[in-house]
């Protein structure tokens, strides 16, 4: 969250909520989201973030060589695909 914040020029949150505070008001959060076009705070975004798998690029590296490239890069590439100016 502070990359992307720090990216787009503005300021990070100062406050995190945990998920397990969250997920109790998603339902309302989906109701409220309905009505401003929104479904940020909705149970499946939620269990999204929630289900947390685990991803290993080790396997692509040893036989492909693979290189990620820097978050940075990726973040920067995610908030000008929203139509969101980033500071370079």
């Amino acid at each position: 969250m502070s990359l992307g914040a720090i990216l787009a020029g503005r300021r990070p949150l100062r406050l995190a909520v945990p998920l397990e505070w969250a997920q109790p008001l998603a339902p309302f959060g989906e109701l409220v989201g309905s009505r401003f076009g929104s479904d940020v705070l909705t149970p499946a975004s939620l269990n999204a973030l929630a289900d947390n798998p685990v991803v290993s690029s080790a396997r692509a590296r040893a036989e492909l060589g693979f290189l990620p490239r820097p978050l940075a890069m990726t973040v920067r590439d995610l908030l000008e695909s929203a139509g969101i100016k980033t500071v370079t």
